[in-house]
């Protein structure tokens, strides 16, 4: 689980920093175009209109990036916390997994039978978090999710109050 947590995370990281290096290209490509449009015989003042025209675009497309990377943010957040939720619900899971290895008598039936289903009930309790958590997760860091949410629950429980 821990791996799976790094390789998220180191993927997404390499991802970001790949979107970054094309998009500096690409401004560097748009920036000369936009430099080679303008030919020498155009009037003097053409130029300054291009350098604010270049600057418009170039602010255009840094709040656009500026967007993106913190979309991308919220991406990797909403990963990891998704990895974390689970790492910490899925722990008990392990240790019990782990321990009816070594104890022979941890075993449905044996002698530790009742504490077994005690141990069990934890983990449903557990099993069941996890899935709560990772519903307000994703309604938290999607807005996507959160939207088509609402339109549902306020269109089913908004038409069960005006039948009353």
């Amino acid at each position: 689980m821990i791996l799976c947590a790094v390789a998220i995370f180191v993927g997404m990281r390499s991802s970001i920093e790949l979107k970054n290096s094309s998009s500096a290209s690409s401004k560097f490509e748009n920036h000369r175009k936009i430099h080679n449009q303008s030919g020498s015989a155009k009037h003097p003042d053409s130029k300054g209109e291009e350098n604010v025209l270049a600057n418009d675009i170039g602010g255009e497309v840094g709040k656009t990036e500026k967007k993106r990377d913190s979309k991308e943010a919220l991406v990797v957040k909403q990963s990891l916390l998704v990895v974390l939720i689970q790492l910490i619900c899925t722990t008990p899971r392990m240790i019990v997994s782990f321990y009816k290895f070594l104890e022979p008598r941890f075993e449905v039936g044996r002698q530790f039978n009742n504490l077994l289903y005690v141990v069990y009930l934890g983990i449903n309790v557990f099993d069941s978090i996890n899935a709560f958590l990772n519903f307000f997760v994703c309604f938290r860091f999607n807005s996507r999710f959160r939207n088509h949410f609402k339109s549902i629950f306020s269109k089913y429980f908004f038409a069960r109050n005006t039948k009353s």
